[in-house]
């Protein structure tokens, strides 16, 4: 275990210290580019760490100018480098986009914690339980929401003249924070399948089996996915971890749309009949009502992680887009969506600290930390509706 450490931190930081030296322009002479077009500067390259530091691997048209390459380098636009070894930060916007964004995440840290301090005080939180997993899994991935950020403060600020922060610390806490933050958002529906498989002709030796194995599944795909992450961003391949992060949004849209519709509509079988917002009149018992009240809790957590997915799928789109196109506003674009998608996790994290806050919400405000009357909660409700009556299938 020792050795395979040893090796993935050697795999990792040996990027860091494989740049190559900055050299001045017009040093690669040899190749001389096809069409000796002044935009190649500093030579050719396949992927961003095999350019020096403070420059990037473009790959368009009139950068790829070699036959065995796929592109060639220049000033890191994205971060505004500039000068004639593209040793000069611009200061401005960048820095204080980056600090304003890892100030928003301190305070959502900060909000989560106060959270998991109430829960544990009334006691309603359990280390082991799918929602313990969810309060565990948020707050971590929150920690690696703040060093992001910090890694481009770091950069932008000309302080890291080792590149240690760009090329290590940036992609070990983005990747991080991609395999915890996955684990998150995917516990919630691993937790709406709990509640399904203790109620009565559902909690079968089967169903147990086969709900253990599509949670087992899920929490593999959250891991598998951040590794693999962490090796794109540090290998210089971050457009392709955009797409990989791009296609796993769209899949937790899938897997939230489904599970939560089929929940809701176990829970309460004409919820979709009676709308959002029913006269009480349309119900014909209180347990009817109560199950409208759980289904409709959990539909809106599914339909409000769905908008703010869709916010992550434009941001990425954009900064792929952008990212390899130094015209594109010289880079700033680029840099101003990924921390709109930085920005967004802030969002995730309040949908998620408000859902894991409400189903305890009855213990909560009897010890006076959630205002409102008290109130049975959400997932208390659903095992009571689901338990009194017989379904089947998730």
């Amino acid at each position: 275990m020792g050795v395979a450490k040893w090796l993935l931190a050697s795999y990792l930081f040996g990027f860091a210290s494989a740049r190559p030296d900055i050299p001045e322009i017009g040093a690669y002479s040899n190749p001389v580019p096809p069409n000796n077009n002044d935009t190649v500067k500093f030579g050719p390259c396949d992927v961003e760490v095999d350019c020096p530091i403070y420059q990037y691997c473009y790959t368009t048209p009139e950068y790829a100018q070699y036959e065995d390459a796929a592109g060639s380098c220049d000033c890191y636009y994205f971060y505004g480098n500039s000068g004639p070894e593209c040793e000069v930060f611009p200061g401005g916007l960048r820095p204080a986009l980056a600090s304003f964004v890892m100030v928003l995440s301190i305070v959502s840290f900060g909000l989560w914690s106060v959270t998991l301090k109430q829960l544990m005080a009334v006691k309603a939180f359990k280390a082991r339980s799918a929602s313990g997993h969810v309060v565990i899994a948020c707050m971590i991935a929150n920690w690696f929401e703040i060093l992001m950020p910090l890694s481009y403060v770091i950069y932008t600020t000309g302080s890291d003249s080792s590149y240690m922060s760009h090329d290590v610390l940036r992609g070990l806490s983005f990747g991080l924070c991609v395999v915890f933050k996955l684990g998150g958002i995917l516990e919630v529906p691993i937790m709406w399948m709990d509640i399904v498989i203790k109620s009565p002709g559902m909690n079968s030796d089967e169903n147990k089996a086969k709900f253990k194995k599509i949670a087992l599944g899920l929490r593999i795909l959250s891991v598998s996915s951040g590794l693999f992450i962490i090796v794109l961003m540090t290998s210089g391949n971050t457009p392709l971890a955009a797409i990989l992060v791009l296609l796993l949004v769209m899949l937790c849209i899938v897997i939230y749309q489904v599970s939560s519709r089929k929940l809701a509509k176990m829970i309460c079988k004409n919820f979709f009949e009676l709308g959002y917002s029913p006269d009480d009149s349309k119900f014909t018992s209180s347990a009817e009502k109560s199950g409208h009240s759980a289904a409709k809790n959990i539909l809106l957590v599914s339909n409000k992680n769905v908008a703010v997915s869709v916010l992550f799928i434009v941001v990425m789109v954009g900064y792929s887009a952008t990212a390899k196109v130094p015209e594109q506003g010289k880079g700033v674009l680029a840099f101003i969506f990924i921390h709109l998608f930085l920005a967004d996790l802030a969002v995730f994290q309040a949908i998620f600290r408000g859902y894991v806050r409400l189903g305890a919400r009855k213990k909560l405000q009897k010890a006076g930390y959630m205002k409102g009357s008290s109130q049975v909660t959400s997932t208390s409700t659903a095992t009571t509706v689901i338990s009194k009556s017989s379904v089947e299938g998730l």
